[in-house]
């Protein structure tokens, strides 16, 4: 609980997200190496396959979601600014928080690298 409590502190989201935060430190700590398992990653005892961190991003960090042409008129930015609240359990999916709907639907992980962490 103290990952997800720090999780939470370090971002403008309040505490409506308490799920999120725990269900994100539960991903990350399932890819984290522990001393109980001879410095190797609980996926990795599972699947005996090194788990992918390239995907992993700051969580409560800025996001962009890709808004389809059908979805836009002429001059309508083609993306939305959101943010990033936790991982899909299938990748390359991430769940995003839309800061103008205040909806929560899947997204996909942030294109830009300055948010990787």
């Amino acid at each position: 609980m103290e990952r997800a409590r720090s999780m939470l502190s370090g971002t403008r989201l309040g505490q409506e997200f308490w799920v999120e935060v725990v269900e994100t430190t539960c991903y990350l700590v399932n890819r984290s190496p522990s001393s109980m398992l001879e410095d190797k990653t609980p996926q990795e005892v599972w699947t005996s396959k090194n788990p992918s961190l390239s995907h992993l991003r700051v969580f409560g960090c800025d996001a962009y979601v890709h808004v389809p042409k059908e979805k836009r008129i002429k001059l309508d930015s083609n993306s939305e600014k959101c943010i990033f609240i936790g991982y899909f359990s299938t990748f390359p999916s991430a769940f995003v928080f839309f800061l103008n709907t205040h909806l929560l639907p899947m997204g996909f992980l942030p294109a830009d690298n300055s948010t990787r962490s």
